[in-house]
C-alpha cells in the first residue's frame, strides 16, 4: 500500500478477505422502494393532509409564528445506506453466533469477542445504527476509545435536559428528548404529538400540557432551578429506572459513560461555574471527550481506526470503505503554507504555476495518510476481514476501490443485498 513495501506477516499461511459487493443502481432502488413503502401508510397520508392544509391557511391569512416543520430529505439517500449496512452486519454477525461457525485457524466457533468494527469517524450515524441493530438481535458490543461529546448520542441525550430546562419550547430538542431513554417514547406517539402542535399551531411543550410527560418534563425545569450542574445531572441519572433504560439501550457501556460524564460535570462545577448554560456553553466550545475501555469478555469491539493501533482481533469488519477520497476535508483547504507564509488557494483557473505545484504536493501527501490509515485498519485483522461500503459518492481513490481492484484467488467477492426485517 502506497511506499511502504516492508511489512511481515505473522501469518504462515493465507488469511480470509471478503469483499461485499457494492451495486449502487440497486441499492438506490431498495432505498426508493423503503421510501415509496413508508409513504404509502396512512400516518404519513394523514401527516401530508394536515401539512397541505395548514399550507392553504397559510396563503390566505396572515400566521404570525410558524410552528410547522419543515424537513430537510436530502440526506435520506445517505441515511438508508447507512441503514443497509448495519442491517447487514447485525444479520451477519447474529447468524455466525446461532450456526456456531468456525474461525478454522482458531479450530473453534466465533464469538463475539472475536469481532472488531472499524469506522473512519463517528460522525457519520453509523455507530447508532450499529448499536440499534445489535440491540435488536441482542448482540453485545461496546464502543472503544476516545469520544467528544458532540460524537456520543447518549451523552447529547444528557445535553438535552439541560437545553430543554433551559429552554422548553425548542422544539426539536425536546423531540430528541422524547426519544432518549429517559421517556422512550415512539414514533408513533411522537407523530401524534406533531400533529397536535401542527393542528393548533402551537410549540411541541405547549402540546405536552395534557399528556402523561408532562409533570416529568416540568420537575426537569423545576430541579433546574434549585441545583448546580452537578447535581442536577446526578440526581436524574442516578435514577434507577433511567439507568435501566440506559443499560438496556446502549448495553453496559452507558452507565460507564454516565460516570464519565458526571465525573466532568463535577470538575467544571468545582473549577468554573454551578451555572448550568456556562456549562453548555462549555460543552459548546470545548467538545470534552472520554476515553472507553472495557476489560468485560465476549463483547464486540466497536472503534475508529485511529484508536485502534496497538488493538487486534480475528475478525475485522470494516463497514464505510466508499468514502471518496477527494470528499476528505484536508483535500479542500483553502489556505496553504509555503514555510510560515500563507497562500490563499482561489479556483484553479487562477492558480499559478508554484501555487498549484503546492497543492498537487498537499494531496499527494493526504493519499498517502489515506493509504497508512487504511494500512493500520488491514493489519488489525488475524484471521479474517470483511470490506464493505455503501454511497452514491465514491471514486477510485476510495479504500474499496483499490482493495475490489487486487485478484487475488483468496478474496471473496460476495453480493451485499439487503437483509429482510
Amino acid at each position: 500500500i502506497g511506499k511502504y513495501v516492508n511489512h511481515q506477516s505473522f501469518r504462515q499461511t493465507a488469511g480470509y478477505v471478503e469483499i461485499w459487493q457494492n451495486d449502487e443502481i440497486s441499492n438506490q432502488q431498495k432505498s426508493q422502494e423503503i421510501d415509496d413503502e413508508a409513504s404509502e401508510t396512512p400516518d404519513n397520508q394523514e401527516f401530508e393532509a394536515n401539512l397541505n392544509l395548514l399550507q392553504e391557511k397559510k396563503s390566505t391569512k396572515k400566521i404570525a409564528t410558524d410552528f410547522t416543520w419543515r424537513i430537510d430529505f436530502s440526506n435520506q439517500n445517505i441515511d438508508n445506506n447507512i441503514d443497509i449496512i448495519a442491517k447487514f452486519i447485525a444479520q451477519k454477525i447474529r447468524n455466525w453466533i446461532d450456526e456456531k461457525r468456525l474461525i478454522v485457524d482458531k479450530n473453534r466457533p466465533v464469538n463475539f469477542g472475536d469481532i472488531m468494527i472499524l469506522v473512519r469517524n463517528r460522525k457519520n450515524g453509523l455507530i447508532e445504527k450499529l448499536s440499534q441493530n445489535f440491540n435488536q438481535l441482542k448482540i453485545p458490543f461496546i464502543s472503544v476509545g476516545k469520544i467528544k461529546f458532540s460524537e456520543n448520542l447518549l451523552i447529547q441525550d444528557f445535553l438535552s435536559l439541560a437545553r430543554f430546562a433551559l429552554l422548553p419550547s425548542d422544539c426539536f430538542n425536546l423531540a430528541c428528548l422524547l426519544k432518549s431513554p429517559f421517556f422512550n417514547i415512539d414514533d408513533e406517539e411522537l407523530f401524534e404529538f406533531c400533529k397536535i402542535k401542527n393542528t393548533q399551531q402551537k410549540n411541541l411543550w405547549s402540546s405536552l400540557q395534557s399528556s402523561k410527560h408532562h409533570k416529568a418534563l416540568e420537575n426537569i425545569i423545576n430541579l433546574a432551578k434549585t441545583t448546580d450542574v452537578y447535581e442536577f445531572f446526578f440526581k436524574i441519572l442516578n435514577d434507577e429506572e433511567n439507568q435501566i433504560n440506559i443499560a438496556s439501550r446502549f448495553s453496559s457501556q452507558g452507565l460507564e459513560i454516565i460516570n464519565s460524564f458526571l465525573f466532568i460535570c463535577l470538575d467544571f462545577n468545582q473549577k468554573n461555574s454551578i451555572n448550568l448554560q456556562n456549562f453548555l456553553e462549555f460543552v459548546e466550545k470545548i467538545d470534552p471527550e472520554i476515553s472507553l475501555n472495557s476489560t468485560t469478555p465476549n463483547q464486540i469491539k466497536i472503534t475508529t481506526i485511529h484508536s485502534s493501533k496497538g488493538l487486534q482481533a480475528p475478525i475485522v469488519i470494516m463497514p464505510d470503505c466508499l468514502y471518496a477520497f477527494s470528499n476528505q476535508l484536508d483535500n479542500k483547504e483553502k489556505i496553504l503554507w509555503l514555510n510560515d507564509f500563507p497562500l490563499w488557494i482561489n479556483k484553479d483557473s487562477k492558480m499559478n504555476s508554484i501555487i498549484k505545484k503546492i497543492s498537487e504536493d498537499k494531496i499527494s501527501e493526504n493519499y498517502e495518510e489515506h493509504l497508512r490509515l487504511l494500512y493500520v485498519a488491514l493489519t488489525r485483522a488475524e484471521d479474517e476481514i470483511y470490506i464493505g461500503g455503501l454511497s452514491n459518492k465514491s471514486d477510485e481513490k476510495c479504500w474499496y476501490q483499490i482493495i475490489n481492484k487486487i485478484n487475488n484467488d483468496n478474496f471473496l467477492k460476495t453480493k451485499l443485498e439487503m437483509i429482510e426485517n
